[in-house]
């Protein structure tokens, strides 16, 4: 993660994340980069932006690395820790480090990705403080480049934010886009894919936009809604896939928008 933009409180202004996209924008300027081989890693208040980034982006990276982080950028209570559960974790810590929350931030970590089946790698580090050594920061970055982005047949995603609407070509739109007064309600989803069925059921919303072209699972050929139990689905016509049937089971009015 990188250093944080100007003398501003990172947690109030979004953070180290419009950097992290520049920098990947700026990236492909001049080189290429293969989306399966994307990884990210931070250190103290770059792992607490690492936790938040990757719990609301996890379909883009292949594995992700926290070093004497907090998990204070996003709350328990928002219940995001599943939809990274794809997404390997490594966590490191000193057993000096002065800051009196790293161990119990540690255990948090480490106990909330395994109860969701992704138990990290975890290292701590003997006589060693906050800062980690060259030799801690390489031994990370070898374990990090062992990972390739998995694909997923089955995941779920709690949505929290105007920014991040989803995962794997997968979104639910604002319901307020153009309010600041209404509240969203806490929305998600949860996908199966098996043999030639893709179904995806919804909770707390009735629209919901598909599209498994190469920003999704990268599939291809000619896709089939099965209309029968299709309700209130905001753009059909967007789905991309070898699949024969999509099953989209929505809350809400028995309305198909393709």
């Amino acid at each position: 993660m990188p250093w944080l933009r100007g003398n501003g409180e990172w947690r109030n202004e979004n953070g180290s994340e419009p950097d992290v996209w520049e920098v990947i924008e700026d990236v492909k300027t001049f080189s290429k980069i293969d989306p399966d081989r994307r990884y990210i890693s931070g250190h103290s208040w770059g792992g607490d932006e690492v936790w938040a980034i990757v719990l609301r982006t996890p379909d883009l990276w292949a594995a992700a690395g926290i070093m004497a982080g907090s998990a204070a950028s996003v709350p328990a209570q928002l219940n995001l820790v599943a939809n990274a559960k794809h997404v390997p974790f490594f966590l490191w810590k000193g057993t000096q480090d002065p800051i009196p929350n790293r161990q119990a931030n540690l255990e948090y970590f480490r106990d909330s990705l395994a109860q969701v089946g992704d138990s990290p790698k975890v290292v701590i580090a003997e006589g060693v403080g906050h800062n980690p050594r060259p030799e801690d920061r390489a031994s990370m970055q070898t374990w990090l480049f062992e990972h390739i982005r998995q694909r997923p047949s089955h995941f779920s995603f709690v949505i929290d934010t105007p920014q991040h609407r989803g995962m794997c070509g997968i979104s639910i739109p604002q319901k307020y886009p153009d309010s600041y007064l209404n509240v969203e309600p806490q929305v998600s989803f949860e996908c199966w894919i098996k043999d030639s069925t893709v179904q995806i059921t919804t909770a707390n919303s009735s629209r919901l936009d598909v599209d498994f072209g190469p920003g999704g699972p990268n599939l291809s050929g000619n896709s089939e809604a099965d209309r029968k139990r299709q309700t209130n689905t905001r753009r059909v016509g967007s789905v991309e896939g070898a699949f024969a049937h999509l099953v989209i089971v929505c809350p809400g009015s028995e309305r198909i928008v393709n």
